[in-house]
């Protein structure tokens, strides 16, 4: 059995104000500092969310267009993310010019029973040569240089089905403007299944 406690002000008895106040869109007021809506703790906001089964089938899945010019580190999560064909997987970030598809400085690959290892210029790997009957459970980090529209990557994760494998891929970019997009973009075939979530500080 479950129950909700409906409030809007919370106050100590011997406060002469509101210790709390809860308004209609979610964001809560403590004792003079704020908490907004989808913030989490330590200055992380949850950003964009993609169900990939729920979508139509498409080689290019756009994950977010709407970066916070603040931001300086990205987190990206795949989880059982899947294609209709033996492909790779890499991010691409974007500009108000569009996207960045050369020019990345990197590798990506796998460890397993075999090992691969290849050059990512055209993007950030997250999987190379995936076979349509396995699924990706991976972490992106993008962190900002600082300065220059630098961008470095650091992806760890898995991938599970037929085989089962650690994947891994790392690198950097340099962009023409300030960031402010995602894609994820598979070489051949579709997208047809899984979740990818995103969160930034």
């Amino acid at each position: 059995m479950s129950s909700d406690l409906k409030v809007t002000n919370l106050k100590h008895a011997s406060s002469g104000s509101n210790n709390l106040v809860l308004a209609s869109d979610g964001s809560a007021t403590i004792a003079n500092a704020t908490i907004s809506a989808g913030t989490i703790g330590g200055g992380v906001t949850q950003g964009a969310y993609l169900n990939l089964t729920s979508m139509p089938s498409t080689q290019e899945a756009v994950i977010t267009t709407s970066i916070p010019t603040t931001a300086r580190a990205i987190y990206i999560m795949f989880f059982g993310v899947s294609t209709s064909s033996s492909c790779d997987v890499i991010v691409q970030l974007g500009t108000s010019g569009g996207y960045k598809t050369s020019g990345y400085i990197g590798t990506r690959g796998y460890i397993g029973s075999s090992t691969t290892m290849e050059a990512s210029a055209d993007g950030f790997g997250i999987k190379n040569d995936i076979s349509a009957d396995d699924s990706i459970y991976s972490l992106m980090d993008l962190v900002s240089f600082g300065s220059d529209n630098i961008w470095l990557a650091k992806t760890i994760g898995s991938y599970s089905g037929t085989n089962s494998y650690i994947s891994s891929s790392q690198g950097a970019v340099t962009l023409d403007g300030a960031l402010t997009s995602l894609r994820a973009r598979v070489s051949t075939g579709t997208f047809d299944a899984g979740k990818i979530a995103v969160y930034y500080k």
